[in-house]
Order: structure tokens, then sequence, then C-alpha cells
């Protein structure tokens, strides 16, 4: 039976919201099952920009030597020996640094990577090779990987397609648990590359017994700064720039144009915001309504995601683009109109006998179909409130850590 007394956690980051919701609730979840283990967090956008004072979890960063610090022995060996002339040309730091990182992922027990979605080639090379080397950077020292639910595929990547198989099955065999948000990113992994080891899972914020406890990431758990609305009646708008870059920009603000402009018909009160780095397409969205503009409102400020979660119970249902957006609100009873560009907004959806009211807002000839879906959730959102609450009681708890801890038992 392993010891697992030091974590090491991939694959998020603070920018992304639903990517933060993500990296405490794994720390909240498997402190449960390993209270006395320490969490090392590498963030995947700039560490520099971290606290280090305000949270229990120990980040790490990686340096522009870091890569190949791991790859190449003999680059770690020209390195370890340069101290002289690091301090010269003012490299010391980032030399101490790379150091720190490396040995931080030796000594490890256990890795888990809680990336959202990063594997499959709608996404850069560069986000797949990073997703993939951590993996086999753990692999070297022997360390368990799992692979927390998230979403994998499609994997078509043209002139690389042999190059990227060959890589993607040689890393994924050696992982000790796959889970997949996603039937049909499970599928895919295992006909395509033959891996054993996937599950399929609902995300692990759903997996939450209760709201994640924060006293587990904080020293001092900061007060949530909630907007009371001082309106009824209000829907939400909650946007992704994804939805601009993977379908046509002005096709996509003409479609919210639509919705805002019913909504207001309606009478009701429309609030856009973001739940991650979508303030420029908020604004956006804002400056074209032209008529009725005094029921809408635009909030800049940034929420954190245990403030989303008790602002979004204001709405009588929401308008979104962002997974986590949507997840935390059906988490709190709100129905949604889910205006998603991939297929696991549709699996969240169904989850939540919810399917009836997505659309891949990025693939829309014209916005009929889009305002038939609003006409429904308008007509049928108190009934779709009740459905959504029983729903999520029967969600599985824990089901992640505790399989992790009966697999490193065995």
């Amino acid at each position: 039976m392993k010891n697992i007394k030091n974590i090491f956690i991939t694959g998020a980051q603070f920018g992304n919201k639903g990517a933060q919701s993500l990296l405490f609730s794994t720390i909240c979840q498997l402190k449960k099952v390993y209270p006395d283990a320490e969490f090392y967090y590498y963030p995947i956008d700039n560490s520099e920009k971290y606290n280090k004072k305000l949270y229990k979890f120990h980040i790490v960063g990686k340096t522009s030597y870091s890569q190949k610090y791991e790859d190449s022995v003999i680059f770690r060996l020209l390195l370890n020996f340069c101290g002289i002339f690091a301090k010269i040309f003012k490299k010391d730091k980032a030399i101490k640094r790379t150091r720190e990182l490396h040995n931080t992922i030796k000594n490890m027990d256990l890795m888990v990577d809680v990336s959202g979605y990063q594997l499959g080639s709608k996404w850069s090379y560069k986000i797949n090779n990073r997703f993939l080397h951590w993996i086999e950077n753990a692999k070297r020292y022997n360390i368990p990987v799992v692979l927390m639910p998230q979403s994998f595929g499609p994997f078509d990547y043209g002139s690389n397609q042999k190059k990227m198989d060959k890589r993607i099955r040689k890393t994924l065999e050696k992982v000790d648990l796959i889970y997949a948000r996603e039937d049909e990113g499970a599928k895919l992994l295992r006909e395509k590359y033959g891996l054993k080891q996937v599950r399929q899972c609902c995300d692990l914020v759903l997996q939450n017994d209760k709201e994640c406890d924060l006293s587990m990431i904080y020293y001092d758990v900061p007060e949530n700064k909630i907007i009371n609305l001082k309106t009824k009646n209000n829907v939400a708008i909650i946007p992704n720039f994804q939805t601009v870059e993977h379908g046509n920009s002005e096709s996509v603000l003409l479609a919210y144009e639509e919705l805002i402009n019913q909504l207001t018909e309606w009478g009701k009160n429309v609030v856009i915001f973001r739940h991650s780095k979508d303030l420029e397409l908020c604004k956006k969205i804002y400056n074209q309504i032209k008529i009725r503009k005094e029921q809408v409102q635009l909030i800049e400020r940034e929420f954190e995601c245990t403030e989303y979660s008790e602002f979004v119970n204001q709405f009588d249902y929401i308008a979104a683009s962002r997974f986590h957006a949507v997840l935390h609100a059906y988490q709190q009873g709100v129905p949604c109109l889910v205006l998603g560009w991939s297929v696991k907004y549709m699996e969240l959806a169904k989850l939540f006998n919810q399917e009836q009211y997505v659309i891949d807002i990025t693939n829309q000839k014209d916005n009929k179909n889009l305002m038939e879906c609003l006409f429904k959730l308008e007509s049928n959102y108190l009934q779709e409130k009740e459905t959504i609450i029983k729903l999520a009681q029967k969600l599985p708890k824990h089901k992640c850590v505790n399989e992790i801890k009966e697999y490193l038992e065995q």
C-alpha cells in the first residue's frame, strides 16, 4: 500500500473560474481521504501572479529551462555546474526555480491532472504537448498519475496524425486512471488507443457533497462579496470567447442581440457578466444593445468561483456558454439555455434532463432554433428547476477520490 503524503496537481488556472473550482474541489475531496497530504499546485498560467501567502497549498512554477531540465540528463548536469556564470548573467533565480520544480516532481506520491479540456485537436499543439509532458515527467519517476474527469478529443491531427497517435497512446498507456466526463471521450480513448483504464464519470465539482470547505484552501478565508440585484425577473448572459473563435463572430453577436431583445420585451432584467476571461465579449454584447437598454446591466468585476455559486441564485435562468457556469447553475437548481460549441455541453445537460435547451451557437444559419429554445425555457423554467434539483441529488459523491484510494491501496 502506497503512503500518499505529497500530491502534485496540474491543469488548472485562476483566470478560468471553472478551472479554479476544479482545483478547489480536488483538494477538498482528496483531503478527506488523505488528511495529512501536502498539495503542490502547478498553474498553467503565470505562477508569479499568485499570492503564495494566501493558500495552504504550495504553488510551483516553471522557467524556460524546466522542460529541457526534465528531458535531458546532460542539460541538467550543465545547468547545475554553471552557478558562477548564472550570477554573472543574472539567471541564478531562474536556475534555482528550475531545480525546485524538478525536486518537487521527484518527491511526489501522486499526480492528478484537473484539466477541463486540453487533449484534442481543437487545441493547439502547444496545449496538447504541455498536457502530455506532465504525464511523461511524472512517469520518469514512477509516480502514479490520475486524470480527473475531463473532456477528450477529437483526435484529428492532419499531417501530424501518426506522430500524435503514437505519442498519445504511448503516454496514456502509462496513466493509472483516466476519467472521461463524456461517453464520447471515453469511447474514443478506448477504441482509438486501446486504453483499458478509462472510466466515465461526471465532473468532479458535481461530486462535492456540499460547498467546498474553503478553510482547506485559504489560511484566512476571504468573505464573498456578492452583488445583490435590486430587480426581479432576472436573466443572466454569460458568454465565452471560444464561441467567437470557433464560430462566426457576427452571427454569434447577432444571436445575443436577438436573445436580449426578446428577454427585455418580456420585461426581464438582463445582467451580462463573465465567468472567466470574457470581459471584452461582454462589453461588445452590451454595447450593441439599442432598445430597452435600461433593462440591461453589464457587470465588469471578476467573480471568484465561490461567489458565482451564490450570485447565480438570483436569476430565473441563465443563457451561458461557459461549461462550469452552466454546471454551477445546475448545482444551485438554476435552469440554463446552454449556448455551447462542443459535445461536453450536451452531455452535461443530459445529466439533468436538459438537453432540449442546448444550442451550438457557433453553427447557426439563423436563430430560429435558438429562439424556440428560449421560448420553451421561459414557459417551463419553474418545472425545470424542480427537475434539476431532484437529479442533482442522485449524482455520485466523492466517487473518483474513493476509487483512487481503493486503487492505490491494492
